[in-house]
């Protein structure tokens, strides 16, 4: 029974652990590009701190791709889409 619930257990750690390898933003000029027309299309004062924030870390994501630091690019995407409350 032990077993069992072991062998269970590591199965469903294998399953989730790869799920969330796909959640990473994609770093690429598609995804900077959606993420840059958010920005501009965002007028909301309230938001203003968010898309000076957002803008800095695209700033970062540009840099680390003109670099080729992709795992980098894509954590500052990520960020920005956090700041504009994106997924």
């Amino acid at each position: 029974m032990i077993k069992v619930f072991i062998g269970a257990a590591f199965i469903t750690l294998a399953l989730t652990s790869t799920s969330f390898a796909g959640d990473k933003a994609k770093c690429d000029e598609a995804t900077m590009t959606m993420v840059m027309d958010a920005m501009k299309k965002d007028t909301d004062p309230k938001m203003a701190k968010d898309v000076e924030l957002a803008a800095g870390e695209m700033k970062m994501a540009a840099a680390s791709m003109k670099d080729k630091k992709m795992d980098d690019c894509s954590m500052h995407i990520d960020a920005a889409k956090k700041h504009m409350m994106m997924k």
